[in-house]
């Protein structure tokens, strides 16, 4: 999946602004990941990835200082979590 549009095709700020909230990847990194960020330019995030029994998923969120890289493994009794930031990204973990 892949759009190429032109901010400068767009009539508005507001225009830009509807087009990512219709746009599902913009919240894959806060829903299902369960990284959101909590301070201006990402060096402080919080980690509560969505708990989807019998899935395993990953991906990685952009930021800055680097990607942050998130597992998630709920195939077994224990959930595995996974969450590697890189340096100057102070990751919180929290419950949902």
């Amino acid at each position: 999946l892949k759009y190429d549009v032109r901010y400068d095709d767009l009539n508005t700020i507001g225009e830009a602004a509807a087009m990512l909230e219709r746009n599902p990847l913009v919240h894959f990194s806060e829903l299902l990941l369960g990284i959101r960020q909590l301070t201006p330019g990402w060096s402080e995030v919080a980690f509560c990835p969505e708990r989807v029994e019998g899935a395993i998923f990953s991906g990685a969120v952009p930021t800055p200082f680097g990607p942050i890289r998130v597992e998630c493994d709920y195939t077994g009794t224990t959930p595995v979590l996974r969450c590697e930031a890189p340096d100057g990204v102070r990751v919180i973990r929290s419950r949902a």
